[in-house]
């Protein structure tokens, strides 16, 4: 029995680091998805307007594309893990100001809109700087990246699907404002777990090394923005998920509420489809973790791909509702492993005191492109049919992969790089 907890409290000890940064992620996400819910609920129900409620959302949505490409540079900056706990706080106080202002000396709408502007402009190096470290912290551990990577977007997910259904509920029991306090709370205790949780020791050799002015950081993002288009294998990946960006955003936010209204006419196969793909994506991720030890990962994307393709394809036919779940279902089991294995990647070939930057720009391209893919396939919705816009990312996806099938710069993708240095290269 001695034994037993011995092996516990030393596995407890060894994973704790972790343990505590995959925890505060997936609360501090559920408390974004609370905030996602609410904060337009609170706009609507204070002012009617539906117009100054999409403005609301837009001001959610541009730092996040500003905060990728200049936060990530701070992140590295600063050290990943102190990055973290400040995003996380300074994301504290920005949404804990909307309720406290509402309730004191009252809030107008401009600032409403600063305080969500600051909100997404404080968070988005946070997740940056979350992504660098799982990668550190498994190194750490002596885990394997692409199955700590996997359970880091099993609870990302997770916390997507929690999130909004538990934003409903308390709105409905304590009306949107409590509930943005209760989305302070979990960024707090982000902040907290991951200050005790994770060792400042643990990561000082590695990270926060960059000093200097406005000079020296400008010279920083430049350097990590560049590293992207220096190494083929990250910029074969960068173009081939700003493509997937573009082409699948539009699924969830217009080509699935038409299909279910057009086909199946009715807003009810709207939830089973979205729910089918969820379930899907959770069973690609968790499937990726354990078999990545022996997947091939360039054929694993190509795979990947060529499956989205198809299932856009066998949309298109629209099939009965039985095979349309189903091909859903298998479409976001398809999907799972791009996020895990692209982390991985990054994490293997970037150094370790750039990857701030560049998951930051990342994730601009991510925001950036997203809202234009929906324009996109929105507007062709206007001239053609569902079934056509389908068609096209079909062909789309499988004209990708054909392109990854003979693009030599991936066969290296499998390949672990020679072990990145751990400080920056001194500079005259």
């Amino acid at each position: 029995m001695d034994g037993f907890r011995r092996s516990i409290r030393l596995v407890f000890t060894k994973y704790r680091p972790l343990l505590a940064l995959i925890t505060g992620m997936g609360v501090s996400m559920v408390g974004n998805s609370l905030t996602a819910v609410a904060v337009p609920w609170y706009v609507l129900s204070t002012t009617g307007s539906a117009a100054e409620t999409g403005l609301a959302g837009a001001f959610a949505v541009l730092p996040t594309v500003l905060g990728g490409v200049l936060g990530g540079g701070l992140v590295d900056r600063l050290g990943h893990r102190r990055a973290c706990i400040l995003s996380d706080v300074l994301s504290a106080i920005a949404v804990a100001a909307i309720p406290a202002l509402h309730a004191t000396v009252g809030l107008a709408y401009w600032e409403l809109l600063a305080l969500v502007f600051l909100r997404g402009l404080v968070t988005t190096p946070g997740v940056a700087a979350r992504q660098t470290l799982v990668g550190e912290l498994a190194e750490a551990a002596g885990l394997r990246r692409e199955a700590v990577n996997s359970s880091y977007q099993v609870v990302f997910r997770s916390s997507f699907l929690i999130g909004p259904v538990l934003a409903g509920l308390l709105i409905v029991w304590l009306g949107p404002a409590p509930v943005l306090w209760f989305d302070a709370l979990t960024f707090a205790f982000s902040a907290g777990i991951v200050a005790l949780g994770i060792p400042a020791t643990l990561l000082s050799v590695t990270t926060g090394t960059g000093a200097g002015g406005l000079r020296a950081y400008l010279a920083h993002i430049g350097r990590g923005s560049a590293h992207l288009f220096r190494d083929p294998v990250l910029t074969t990946i960068i173009v081939s998920l700003t493509l997937v960006i573009f082409v699948d955003s539009p699924m969830t936010a217009v080509l699935v509420p038409v299909y279910a209204r057009t086909i199946f006419h009715g807003s009810a196969y709207l939830g089973a489809m979205l729910g089918a793909a969820g379930a899907g994506g959770m069973v690609g991720v968790m499937g990726y973790g354990v078999l990545s030890r022996w997947a091939p990962r360039r054929h694993t994307l190509i795979a990947t791909f060529v499956l989205l393709g198809g299932c856009r394809v066998a949309l298109a036919l629209t099939p009965p509702l039985p095979l349309t779940l189903a091909v859903m279902f298998v479409s976001g089991m398809a999907a799972g492993p791009i996020n895990p294995l692209v982390a991985t990647i990054f994490q293997e070939r970037v150094p370790v005191q750039l990857r701030g930057q560049v998951f930051g720009v990342v994730r601009a391209v991510t925001f950036g492109i997203a809202p234009v893919g929906v324009y996109a396939v929105g507007l062709g919705l206007e001239y053609t049919s569902v079934r056509n816009v389908l068609l096209v990312i079909g062909v789309a996806y499988l004209g990708l992969a054909v392109w990854l099938l003979f693009n030599r710069a991936l066969s290296a993708m499998g390949k672990s790089p020679e072990r990145q240095p751990t400080s920056e290269p001194a500079r005259p």
